[in-house]
């Protein structure tokens, strides 16, 4: 696969775009790649460069080339109550400029290797209506060939990071019929648990090459790393619990309503940031989260989120959407959305 891109100066989509999706393009990747997969396996090499397009976006502000990147992960059962698995990466990053004057540049390379391997073991206890599943695995990043202001300074060219990662995914699904405008429905009730534990590793002096955290949603509660890519992984001594109950059609199973709350609590708080600085998270715990989702019907559908801050007693974010089908294909989507500043 490859979709190769190319624009002959930063203006173009300025100067010739007729709507505000081509005008406000700042940056133009191109990728090609060979990919695989089998049963238990899947496979990526490919290259992936960009290209600024937008005179708004500084030189040398473009993420770095990766030339080439070789992707592998594989799962498999190998007893009643095991699973292994492994995901790997190796990639070649390069920078062609930056600016040395620029204190945000202060921790930037211009190029260098990084190899992240990560093999776990999991045991997937189940029953009909109940989930544990235990997971082990150790997490192994090193970064070699370093080239650019750090090492320039007298920093090592090459650095790595170990650390073990290990969770326990727990849940339980009940459920009852129901009677609802004289329709008849099965609602759900699932409670899970989440408990993560990741020791504190110092990780101010490896390289931020892709690697950028990640916006808190209601997937962030099962997540065993709130960050993004290889250069950073986070500290956790945490448990998170969710509540979701869903309401289904008896007739044909299809979900006329999901509602979930769930938080993640800290017996330890996170110390690892994307620099040195402590991340901005609460001692005790994450916000609340909540969400509501309804399709009562084929025409229309609702959607709500909410994040609160116990500790601090404001809204996090806020958002409603919602979509109308309309006759004869027309498709109207409306959405409004609130974030605080940080």
């Amino acid at each position: 696969s490859a979709n190769l891109n190319d624009v002959s100066d930063v203006n173009y989509f300025s100067d010739f775009g007729d709507n505000i999706d081509a005008t406000s393009i700042s940056l133009l990747s191109s990728t090609a790649g060979v990919y695989g997969r089998g049963k238990y396996w899947s496979a990526t090499l490919m290259a992936e460069t960009w290209q600024i397009a937008s005179p708004l976006v500084i030189e040398g502000n473009e993420p770095y080339r990766r030339l080439p990147r070789l992707q592998f992960s594989a799962q498999r059962p190998f007893a009643r109550w095991f699973e292994a698995g492994m995901s790997f990466e190796a990639v070649r990053f390069s920078h062609e400029s930056f600016d040395s004057g620029n204190p945000a540049w202060a921790r930037r390379y211009d190029s260098g290797n990084r190899l992240d391997v990560l093999p776990y073991i999991r045991m997937p206890f189940s029953g009909s209506s109940w989930f544990v599943t235990p997971q082990l695995g150790w997490r192994y990043t090193d970064y070699s060939s370093l080239e650019g202001i750090p090492v320039d300074n007298g920093a090592a060219d090459s650095v790595s990071r170990s650390v073990p990662i290990a969770s326990l995914d727990a849940g339980a699904y009940f459920e009852r019929s129901m009677d609802w405008g004289g329709q008849d429905y099965v609602q759900t009730l699932e409670p899970r648990l989440y408990y993560l534990r990741v020791p504190y590793r110092d990780q101010s002096d490896l390289p931020l090459f892709d690697t950028g955290e990640l916006t808190y949603s209601w997937s962030s509660l099962l997540r065993d790393n709130r960050f993004g890519g290889a250069d950073r992984q986070a500290d956790a001594n945490q448990l998170a619990l969710a509540l979701t109950t869903r309401i289904l059609s008896a007739a044909d199973g299809r979900e006329r309503l999901r509602a979930g709350v769930g938080r993640i609590t800290y017996f330890d708080q996170p110390r690892v940031g994307l620099v040195t600085s402590l991340p901005d998270v609460s001692d005790s715990g994450s916000a609340w989260i909540a969400t509501l989702d309804m399709a009562m019907n084929e025409w229309w559908s609702l959607g709500v989120t909410q994040q609160w801050d116990p500790d601090k007693e404001w809204t996090e974010l806020s958002s409603v959407r919602g979509q109308l089908h309309l006759k004869q294909g027309t498709l109207v989507n409306a959405a409004y959305r609130y974030r605080r500043a940080t």
